[in-house]
């Protein structure tokens, strides 16, 4: 554990092991500040903080994890086409569907960084 951090022992995530991905959509229409406010949310104190994070970027639609985005990653969007699940979801809307198509099309090639 990270010093600085508190597990939430009522996170239905809690004992779930960790994967080598992690998606973070990018609108803040989901923030409540009735809930998403307080000390707990802010248990890491500036002095805590050595050095800024470098800035890391996204590369969504490479599904695979390869650094690429191509045909494989193509391949499994298309292959999860209308499915719910994570895999292929690059927008995390909750369908794989033609936003998911654009984003491998607009992001081919190499991922920065």
């Amino acid at each position: 554990m990270t010093p600085g951090w508190t597990p939430d022992a009522a996170s239905p995530f809690n004992g779930l092991e960790g994967g080598g991905r992690i998606a973070m959509l990018r609108n803040s229409t989901n923030y409540n500040p009735d809930i998403h406010s307080g000390p707990e949310w802010f248990n890491l104190l500036p002095e805590d903080i050595e050095e800024p994070a470098a800035d890391v970027l996204d590369c969504l639609a490479d599904q695979n994890d390869d650094g690429v985005v191509d045909a494989a990653d193509l391949a499994l969007v298309l292959g999860a086409w209308g499915s719910s699940g994570d895999t292929g979801d690059i927008d995390q809307n909750g369908t794989v569907d033609a936003a998911d198509l654009a984003a491998v099309l607009g992001a081919w090639g190499r991922c920065p960084g």
